[in-house]
């Protein structure tokens, strides 16, 4: 998962809010995965009354929560910004097209590309 988020943070970040929850992201899961990994430890080690008593721990019901609303934030930007360059595609073809040159010549094909 490091590595993809990695991946993610050199290619696909757009600007300084999707870095930041990103960044935010990064942090909740983090936390997260900590506590996870400590209560499947307990449970290994046989200690399953305290690993059932840390899972339902309100702070990792708050960890959950938190790492919840991360998720729905970053995924809300993205979702924005697929739809901000989904409703330019058009446009970008349209002017593509306009640029034609006046004299008919044998039919253009028009490439859209999505532009980052």
């Amino acid at each position: 998962m490091a590595r993809l988020l990695d991946d993610y943070e050199r290619r696909l970040v757009s600007d300084d809010r999707d870095r930041r929850l990103l960044s935010d992201y990064r942090t909740q899961c983090r936390e997260w995965l900590t506590r996870a990994k400590q209560v499947m430890a307990l449970s290994t080690a046989g200690h399953a009354v305290e690993a059932s008593g840390l899972l339902r721990d309100p702070e990792t019901l708050h960890m959950g929560e938190r790492l919840n609303s991360a998720a729905a934030d970053w995924i809300g930007l993205n979702e924005d910004l697929a739809n901000s360059a989904s409703r330019s595609i058009p446009r970008r073809c349209s002017r593509l097209s306009d640029a034609s040159p006046s004299q008919p010549k044998a039919p253009r094909r028009v490439s859209c590309r999505p532009v980052r």
